[in-house]
Formats: structure tokens, C-alpha cells, sequence
């Protein structure tokens, strides 16, 4: 990734870090999440030494940064109903936040697209409800 506002770019991340999916620059538009493998650490957007994060899986996705930065909203993908978590960069510690599932589960195969309002006050998701299929009886095949 490389970062550069009209002049020069220059790298933010060395070669073969991958962004997060959704991922967040933080509120003071310093620091963004990156993962090397299994690893994840968050890198100065100016440069510099990341700051591993401990206790972050693979399957975890940033939503956001709580606004003093001392916290991360996050989710797991793949999970139904699907929660989303607040997850203490200092401890590593999670704790959930809210639970997201659809008025009548019936057919739901999944959430997805998580997204918060920078205070948090408000979310949105997409929920993927199968509303219809055919069941067929066959007879005589054997």
C-alpha cells in the first residue's frame, strides 16, 4: 500500500501486507490495520514501526475504531446470527456489543456488509434470506 497526497507515493506497508477487508484508517488518520499471514498489525500511514495486534483471528473483520481509538468494532465472518464485538487493543479482550439476526430467521443463510456510524449510534448490514425454492419428489428412479 502506498500513501502520497498529489507529489511522491511512498510505501505505507512492505511488500506482501494485505489490508484488512473494510479495513479503517483510524480516527486521527494515523494508522491503518494490515495482516502478514496469520499476523495483523496496525501501520503508521507515515511510515515507520507497525504495532503488532494480539488476539485478532483471520476470519475477524474490522468494522471501525471506537473514536478514542482505544477499541475496535469488529465481526466474524461466516457466523449467524452475527455479532459484533468490541475488542480492547490494549488487552486483547473481547466483549460483544450487539447481536445482529433478522426479525424471522426462517431462510437466512447469512450477514453480511457490516458497517457503523463513526459514533456508533447507528448500523446497517445486509441479510442474504432465501424466500423461495421448489421441492421435488421423484419416484421410480430405483
Amino acid at each position: 500500500m502506498c500513501s502520497g497526497s498529489g507529489g511522491d507515493t511512498k510505501p505505507i506497508t512492505p511488500e506482501g501486507v494485505v489490508l484488512l477487508s473494510a479495513s479503517r484508517v483510524s480516527p486521527d488518520g494515523k494508522w491503518i490495520f494490515a495482516r502478514v499471514g496469520g499476523d495483523t498489525a496496525i501501520y503508521p500511514l507515515d511510515g515507520g514501526t507497525p504495532r503488532p495486534v494480539s488476539g485478532l483471528d483471520v476470519r475477524d473483520q474490522v468494522i471501525r475504531w471506537t473514536p478514542d481509538m482505544k477499541q475496535l468494532y469488529v465481526t466474524r465472518g461466516a457466523t449467524y446470527p452475527r455479532t459484533i464485538d468490541l475488542f480492547d487493543l490494549a488487552s486483547g479482550r473481547r466483549t460483544v456489543w450487539k447481536e445482529l439476526s433478522t426479525r424471522d430467521m426462517t431462510g437466512t443463510i447469512s450477514i453480511n456488509r457490516v458497517t457503523l456510524t463513526p459514533d456508533a449510534s447507528a448500523y446497517a448490514y445486509t441479510a442474504n434470506v432465501v424466500v423461495h425454492s421448489d421441492l421435488y419428489v421423484v419416484e421410480g428412479l430405483l
